[in-house]
């Protein structure tokens, strides 16, 4: 079995829309962990909060059959591919970590650069994660949060 961990973030409808990219998930993954729910300012660009929150399941499928899921979770809802990468989203569906796998999997480098730029992915994983080790940086998630200097406010929700 091996431990996944998806990032899920919203700001069109978001309650609503996380509430079911969770239920989808739930379909094809064994839910062990799930973080408090957060909100956070848009990234990048001009645009509603974002909630957000990070997701660990266990699976017995390869980390390209995770990846083939979540995008299919993410077209299914609605999702649309701009050529905008900041933009607003209905949902936003990452792969993050896959057990300690580094590698790139089609367009998808793991683990995520999101878990060391943004502490809307970084915090939750933290929560629920803390001191799992970084496969790439070798250090724990809470020492990774220790090095950072995030300008932008994030609020727990629940």
């Amino acid at each position: 079995m091996s431990l996944v961990f998806f990032s899920l973030g919203s700001n069109i409808e978001p309650s609503k829309n996380l509430s079911d990219a969770r239920y989808e998930l739930n379909k094809h993954f064994s839910l062990k962990k799930s973080s408090s729910t957060y909100l956070s300012p848009s990234a990048g660009f001009d645009g509603a909060d974002f909630l957000n929150e990070v997701l660990c399941y266990e699976t017995e499928l390869e980390v390209i059959e995770v990846l083939k899921i979540s995008k299919k979770i993410e077209k299914n809802m609605g999702r649309e591919k701009t050529s905008k990468k900041y933009s607003d989203r209905n949902i936003d569906i990452d792969l993050i970590l896959y057990d300690s796998f580094i590698g790139e999997v089609g367009s998808t480098k793991l683990p995520h650069s999101d878990i060391e730029k943004y502490n809307f992915v970084l915090i939750p994983l933290i929560e629920i994660a803390g001191e799992m080790i970084h496969p790439s940086l070798g250090i724990t998630m809470n020492e990774i949060a220790n090095q950072k200097k995030f300008t932008n406010k994030l609020t727990k929700l629940d």
